[in-house]
This record gives structure tokens, sequence and C-alpha cells, in this order.
């Protein structure tokens, strides 16, 4: 994290910026706290963002293959991963959290936990 101890703009540039009505701009500042999403895996299906701690199957089991079926508007089938940072930028609406058990188990509180975020954002 730097520290900028001199202004960005001098005095006469934070008057004329004033004068015509723009806001200074300020440098923000990082925050060094958060961690990295390291152990999160992303696969875009159509519109949606599916994310799991754990990376999907490539043989899909048969849950899989019924959640990629009520989400897939487009009927393509084709589930993509994509990096972590994509989270940040995709609607919040639009992404669905797996909590898978260890070996892509997918316990029945979280289908039902699932299946109600699915249902809430009405599809």
């Amino acid at each position: 994290m730097t520290d900028r101890t001199t202004p960005l703009f001098n005095k006469s540039q934070q008057n004329a910026l004033a004068a015509i009505g723009l806001p200074l701009w300020r440098e923000r500042s990082i925050n060094v706290d958060v961690p990295p999403r390291q152990n999160e895996h992303c696969y875009r299906l159509s519109s949606w963002l599916i994310v799991t701690d754990s990376p999907l199957p490539v043989n899909r089991p048969q849950w899989l293959n019924d959640l990629v079926h009520t989400l897939d508007q487009e009927n393509s089938g084709a589930l993509a991963e994509t990096a972590a940072s994509t989270i940040e930028n995709w609607p919040k609406e639009r992404i669905i959290y797996l909590a898978l058990e260890p070996g892509n188990v997918f316990p029945a509180a979280a289908k039902r936990e699932t299946w109600n975020q699915i249902v809430s954002r009405s599809l």
C-alpha cells in the first residue's frame, strides 16, 4: 500500500475542478486485510455463475445435470470455468454458491438451500 504525502492536484487545479463542479479525485486505499479467493472455482452457465469450493467433476453426477438443466435457458449445457475474480463483476442475483462435501457430494440440506436460492431469484 502506498502512502501519498503530496496532494494529487495542486491548489490551482483543485480550484479549477471546484469551479466546474467536478469532485476532487482521491486515490483509493487498498484493503490488505481481505484474503484473495484461492479456493473458489467459478463456472459460467448461460447468465448464471456457479461457485464451489472444489472443482466440479468432469463426469457430471445426476444432481449436476439437474442443476444445469434447470438453470440453462439457452439449452447449451456448457459449463465454462472462469477466474474467481469473475464474481466481482457478476450480478449478485445470478450467482449460485454450492456447498459441496469432499468427493463432490451434494448433501440434501445443501440441495434444498440451492433450490431455494434459484426459486427466490425467479427463473
